[in-house]
């Protein structure tokens, strides 16, 4: 239903005159809510602020720029400290590591110096497996192992193919020889094993 124009009494001057010639030309304007005909009332006195003291939009974008100044500065010393603190925890994994394998050094000096005294070639072998344990339980210290798959199914995501041997005795597709040793820390491969895959002999 529309609105009936006769039942409007045009007031008097000033405001109410202004809300008056809205309505008349828009009746649907006196069904907003009390909240929209603030928020709008809001905006026409910002806009008419900015139009009547452009030296506010002046003011606005020194406050800006200031802000944007001040962020950029707080980024850049957030960055250095960021990378600052990157390079404290690098070097104190290599110093934990170095520790850790310290041990299997000096038994390499023990073994060069039982070689060099006495040529005794037992204890230069006992000399050698010490520093293996010692180095292998450094590497199992920080989640460093060994990948030896003889006898499991070939992974290509942790095994790498260097030959193939025909053979009855070995299921197929099985590794039957590891050329070198993979290593994965924690799970990630670090180099794949490298080894040599069971397959069925070709019937001739």
């Amino acid at each position: 239903m529309g609105m009936d124009r006769k039942n409007l009494t045009q007031p008097a001057e000033g405001r109410g005159r202004y809300r008056w010639r809205r309505l008349f030309y828009n009746p649907r304007r006196r069904h907003i809510s009390v909240k929209e005909r603030f928020l709008e009332r809001g905006l026409e006195s910002s806009l008419l602020r900015l139009i009547e003291t452009p030296e506010s939009v002046d003011a606005e974008k020194i406050r800006l720029k200031e802000q944007i100044v001040r962020a950029r500065a707080e980024f850049d010393n957030f960055r250095r400290r960021t990378r600052r603190e990157k390079e404290d925890l690098k070097k104190q994994a290599i110093g934990e590591v170095v520790e850790a394998l310290i041990p299997a050094l000096d038994s390499f000096d023990h073994a060069l110096a039982a070689l060099d005294r006495d040529h005794d070639a037992t204890a230069l072998a006992e000399g050698i497996l010490a520093i293996h344990q010692q180095m292998e339980k450094a590497f199992s210290t920080y989640g460093v192992e060994k990948i030896n798959p003889v006898g499991e199914p070939f992974d290509p995501n942790f095994h790498e193919g260097l030959g193939v041997v025909q053979t009855e005795e070995h299921p197929a597709n099985t590794v039957i020889d590891v050329l070198q040793s993979g290593w994965a820390v924690d799970g990630r491969l670090v180099r794949p094993a490298r080894v040599k895959i069971a397959q069925k002999p070709v019937a001739s």
